[in-house]
């Protein structure tokens, strides 16, 4: 089977795997915060957001260090970086415990702590299935890896659905939590036959963290945005408003699952064509036309039914949320068609070109966010995903440096799905204009064409029907 093909149709399986959870996953969040409210939706999520960019540190780049590798990694390589992850998020939890006395001076609000100890604590689980994964994934074994996944999040969402409604407020999404990692760590093991062992050589070692850091520092930058709700929203709002954002970045990124499948997909495939810099160019259009189309549709359609749907599901309460709706899609559907240019740079050692458009982007956002979110509240949230997007740019310019390639495959998607992500903000009658450029994309032969052929990998023999 061609590569192309392999990958279209590896992506796709991938994304419609991971789109099983996606159900239970908008479910299991609007039941979960119709349950529990803004106010306890968002002390967990300060919790989780701050672990989160913790996890994302623990991990060194040693997934994509594995992955990466042209040559197979031996048994003892998969033992390494398992005692690398222990030792090092072992490290990283301490050092973590450590920050919570600066963080309490901060945000100057105890009910943020509680949970913060107890997930800080479970920092290690979110690291230790690399490994096993790595294994998987290399084999292009997706079928398990999807399979784990959304077991996983059923685990997650039914456990913090159940114990909120039994009364436990943000602590069943704890539990939940906690669950799913440990779910995901045993399981990857048993699917993978991989039984860890301790394996430590100082040579190795630093061979491993020399090309992980070197991956991942430009992912820890980018990351930093992250903190952005809990740090700045969390100080100056309160945890209501982070509630509010959380909820709304989370429904996003479930809608956006599939960034996550095309993003491991290019990490092994562009790879493997990293030499051959006419099928890399092909590899980019291709993955910039199903990005677009992939994270615009679900992403518009949902700003479409949200202000009739979301009020009715959780409550008049959440209302807020859908006025930075608008902007967190927009700048995750961009996010996931620049990080097609990041993988590029990654496979063609350009770490550092992704290093400073990243930079330029947290600083644009943190520095917006601590400006306005004080004067104009979540507005300001808004207006700072906006001012940040420019920094896309440096990471399209480092790529055409690179090799000439176009945006002609993800150009009708651009065009016809940010209009839509705004309807929220306009509202009935005038929200109609905003259809205009998806009715006129839909008239268009070559778009109409690509969803046919992509289609055709759903379903084989579509297009010859």
């Amino acid at each position: 089977m061609p590569l192309r093909e392999k990958v279209l149709r590896g992506g796709i399986y991938l994304s419609l795997r991971e789109g099983i959870g996606l159900a239970a996953g908008i479910v299991g969040i609007l039941l979960l915060t119709r349950i529990i409210g803004p106010t306890q939706y968002g002390i967990y999520r300060v919790a989780l957001e701050v672990v989160a960019y913790f996890a994302g540190v623990a991990r060194w780049g040693l997934d994509a260090y594995l992955v990466r590798r042209s040559d197979a990694p031996s048994r003892d390589d998969y033992n390494q970086v398992f005692s690398v992850l222990l030792v090092g998020s072992l490290c990283l939890m301490v050092v973590g415990f450590g920050t919570l006395v600066v963080l309490r001076s901060w945000l100057g609000d105890a009910r943020y702590f509680p949970p913060l100890y107890v997930l800080l604590a479970s920092l290690p689980l979110t690291v230790l299935s690399i490994p096993s994964l790595a294994m998987l994934e290399r084999d292009l074994d997706y079928r398990k890896v999807a399979g784990l996944e959304t077991g996983g999040k059923l685990i997650y969402h039914g456990t913090a659905v159940l114990l909120a409604f039994l009364g436990w407020g943000f602590w069943g999404a704890v539990v939940g939590y906690i669950l799913w990692q440990s779910w995901t760590t045993l399981g990857s093991w048993l699917l993978a036959r991989y039984a860890p062992r301790w394996s430590w050589s100082w040579r190795s070692t630093k061979g491993m963290l020399k090309y992980g850091v070197g991956y991942s520092s430009s992912i820890w930058i980018y990351s930093l945005r992250s903190l952005v709700n809990p740090l700045i929203v969390g100080r100056y709002l309160g945890p209501e408003f982070v509630g509010y954002v959380s909820l709304t970045a989370r429904l996003v990124e479930v809608l956006g699952f599939v960034k996550a499948a095309t993003a491991r997909l290019s990490m092994v495939v562009l790879g493997k064509v990293q030499d051959d810099m006419a099928r890399l160019r092909r590899g980019v259009e291709e993955a910039l036309g199903l990005q677009a189309l992939a994270m615009g549709a679900p992403l518009s359609l949902f700003a479409l039914a949200a202000p009739t749907i979301l009020p009715t599901l959780i409550g008049a309460k959440w209302a807020p949320a859908l006025q930075v709706y608008s902007f967190i899609a927009l700048g995750y559907m961009l996010n996931a068609l620049f990080g097609v240019h990041a993988s590029v740079l990654y496979v063609r050692k350009r770490n550092r070109a992704v290093i400073e458009a990243y930079g330029v982007y947290v600083l644009l956002f943190a520095a917006a966010a601590f400006l306005l979110i004080p004067r104009v509240g979540l507005w300001g949230y808004g207006a700072a995903e906006l001012i940040a997007l420019p920094a896309y740019g440096l990471l399209h310019r480092s790529v055409r440096k690179l090799f000439d390639f176009s945006y002609r495959r993800a150009a009708p998607w651009i065009v016809a799905f940010p209009p839509l992500l705004f309807y929220p903000n306009v509202g009935w009658p005038m929200g109609l204009a905003l259809l205009l450029p998806a009715l006129a994309m839909l008239l268009n032969s070559s778009a109409r064409e690509q969803l046919r052929e992509y289609g055709s990998y759903i379903r084989p023999g579509l297009v010859e029907e």
